[in-house]
């Protein structure tokens, strides 16, 4: 996550949503599956070489991801 800025995991819909202080949505990222962008329990996420590392619990998985990917 870049500086100003909270990851935090949205169980529902298996996705991670990124906000920004004072609370306004920036994006969203995965959605269920199996697929590639798709997650299934995303347990956790870390910031990692200027992009983030994302535990995709269900999918027996860890998924690195770059700030410009979709």
């Amino acid at each position: 996550a870049r500086m100003g800025t909270v990851v935090v995991r949205d169980i529902g819909p298996n996705s991670l949503l990124r906000l920004v202080s004072p609370g306004s949505h920036r994006g969203k990222r995965g959605g269920g599956g199996w697929g590639p962008g798709q997650l299934r329990d995303p347990w956790a996420v870390s910031q990692h070489d200027g992009g983030m590392l994302i535990l995709d619990s269900r999918n027996n998985r860890i998924l690195l991801v770059e700030h410009d990917q979709p």
